[in-house]
């Protein structure tokens, strides 16, 4: 059900009220939800960082928008968490720069987030190439997978238990990475995936793929 005042001039529900009614009906099939931010302004890509400046769209302007989605959804017993950004593939991690690190800003929004509904999972995705020791573009990363960064530089909430790695790792059929066409296939592919982002494990922290 909508609520009759969030309907505007033209008929359209805001975001929020339809992402709530959207929660409400998953909460009647017993289904939880996470709520993933996948780009920064409708019918734009994903442009590989959680902020673009030509898009008038701040870390500061992503930051006050997680504080709505709490306001309107942490009281819905469902909604478990947020997911903070979908495949940042221009991201560095733990390269000590503030404007591309994505460790560093998955801090800061974490923990906005988190003062906004401190229930709630903190899911932090991978980055594509960008870590210290990463390997580079040789390696064969995903957008999204690489959490080599985390063994030197973990993410650090205020409220640790609330932070959960979530890698993107796919198979053959979205990518022809050489690890892929070895002779050992699949038995290699324990190897790579430790390397890609298993190793993240070390510290304790939850994950989900």
């Amino acid at each position: 059900t909508i609520n009759p005042d969030s309907i505007d001039r033209d008929g359209g529900v805001s975001y929020q009220d339809a992402l709530l009614a959207i929660a409400r009906s998953a909460a009647s099939r017993h289904l939880l939800v996470v709520i993933s931010a996948h780009r920064l302004k409708a019918n734009h890509p994903n442009y590989g960082l959680w902020y673009n400046n030509t898009l008038g769209v701040s870390e500061e302007s992503a930051g006050r928008s997680w504080d709505l989605l709490a306001a309107k959804l942490c009281g819905q017993w469902n909604v478990v968490g947020v997911d903070l950004y979908q495949e940042p593939y221009r991201a560095s991690w733990g390269a000590h720069n503030v404007r591309t690190d994505w460790n560093l800003a998955a801090e800061r929004l974490g923990n906005r987030v988190l003062r906004g509904c401190p229930r709630w999972l903190v899911f932090v995705q991978g980055i594509h190439t960008g870590a210290p020791d990463d390997g580079g573009p040789a390696a064969g990363y995903f957008w999204g997978e690489n959490l080599v960064g985390v063994k030197t530089a973990p993410v650090r909430l205020a409220q640790p238990d609330r932070l959960i790695y979530s890698p993107h790792t796919r198979g053959p059929s979205a990518s022809s990475f050489a690890y892929f066409k070895a002779a050992d296939f699949p038995d290699n592919m324990p190897a790579i995936w430790s390397s890609h982002f298993l190793s993240a494990r070390e510290t304790e922290t939850p994950m989900v793929i």
